[in-house]
């Protein structure tokens, strides 16, 4: 297996469906102007609320000559491992629950917020756990 990133899945950590629904985008539009004849590319999202087929898709190994991007948020965190990821690309943020106090009424919500260290060596530790062949 190569080393320098031109080989394996690429796992991405965003903070939720806007962000992965962007990136989504984003990355198939700069795909489609990628040379014919190169790799195949293949952009996942990975989050509670995508279906179990779609999730299924990630655990799926890539074939030769293509990569997986997986876009996900920090369900992907603990105890999944991915087959194939080679490089984590880490936002450093999460959507954590939080309560906004106004004037006696509170109203719960999802703030984006930085990650603790340990969060983020959790996530670095989803490349490398398994050798590609």
């Amino acid at each position: 297996m190569r080393s320098d990133g031109d080989e394996g899945d690429i796992l991405v950590f965003l903070t939720g469906q806007d962000d992965i629904d962007s990136a989504s985008q984003t990355i198939g539009h700069l795909i489609g102007l990628l040379p014919p004849g190169g790799t195949n590319v293949q952009v996942l999202q990975f989050m509670a609320s995508t279906p179990p087929a779609q999730q299924a898709k990630v655990f799926v190994p890539s074939p030769r000559g293509s990569r997986k991007v997986i876009l996900a948020t920090n369900v992907a965190e603990t105890s999944i491992t991915v087959p194939g990821v080679t490089v984590v690309v880490d936002a450093g943020f999460a959507k954590e629950k939080g309560y906004v106090s106004r004037r006696g009424s509170g109203i719960e919500t999802l703030l984006v917020s930085r990650i603790s260290r340990s969060a983020a060596q959790q996530r670095t530790g989803r490349a490398g756990r398994e050798v590609r062949r």
